[in-house]
């Protein structure tokens, strides 16, 4: 699912960015359990909504945001490889 025009990543609250570094040794799923919430990461966008899980694949610069007013929840989990 893709996301709306770049405006509404302006006017989202709660919005957050990662550099490619910031998790180089692990994978990481994100799971929506709540709301709306929009994952840009390289050239992909996503839109997931209430039950959406994404897996991640290598660090990429990256960011998110609630484009709604409603609330969002969501879980980050982070596979880490030993």
């Amino acid at each position: 699912r893709h996301a709306g025009a770049a405006g509404d990543r302006a006017a989202a609250q709660g919005a957050g960015e990662l550099p490619r570094g910031a998790f180089v040794f692990q994978r990481q799923q994100i799971w929506v359990t709540q709301g709306t919430l929009v994952f840009e990461e390289g050239p992909d966008i996503q839109r997931l909504e209430r039950g959406d899980c994404l897996q991640l694949g290598p660090p990429v610069d990256c960011s998110f945001y609630n484009p709604l007013g409603t609330p969002c929840k969501y879980v980050v989990v982070a596979l880490v490889r030993r």
